[in-house]
């Protein structure tokens, strides 16, 4: 027997762009990277909004404590984006995965000191001289900072 589709075939993206993209964590979901920078976006990730609050998983304590500090930031730039957010929590939350906004290429890397030195210790680097602004101290102390982390990984090796 040969039934005849009654309606034609809808494509998946006006579906979710339809149903799924009206739902407030989907648009957070969708911009979290533009909300948040680029820094953050690889340490927390949105989880659920309940009642009303955003429930934000982060990687690390520190991070934690950095979001807590500055959530009324964050909160002002989410309600931007989804009207219907009160609140933002953010929870301890270990294995979510460490994204990247724009990937590590894979790299064949003839210093040895940049082939042992990934990406969370550039992100630390990175936030540990944040604040200076003398761009020749900022070198020296992030080669420092490098040649620390190469050293203790050498010594942890042994």
């Amino acid at each position: 027997m040969n039934r005849r589709r009654k309606s034609p075939l809808t494509h998946i993206s006006s579906i979710v762009e339809g149903g799924i993209g009206k739902k407030p964590l989907y648009r957070i979901i969708k911009n979290w990277q533009q909300i948040v920078g680029d820094i953050v976006f690889r340490v927390a990730a949105p989880l659920k909004i309940r009642n009303n609050i955003l429930i934000v998983g982060v990687t690390t304590n520190p991070w934690l404590q950095e979001l807590i500090l500055s959530r009324h930031t964050m909160l002002d730039k989410i309600k931007k984006t989804c009207t219907g957010v009160k609140d933002i929590q953010f929870i301890l939350k270990t294995d979510i995965e460490v994204r990247y906004a724009n990937p590590p290429a894979e790299t064949s890397c003839k210093d040895p000191l940049k082939a042992r030195i990934y990406p969370k210790d550039l992100e630390y680097i990175e936030y540990a001289t944040r604040q200076i602004n003398d761009s020749d101290l900022k070198n020296i102390f992030e080669k420092i900072l490098k040649k620390k982390i190469t050293m203790t990984r050498d010594k942890a090796s042994l």
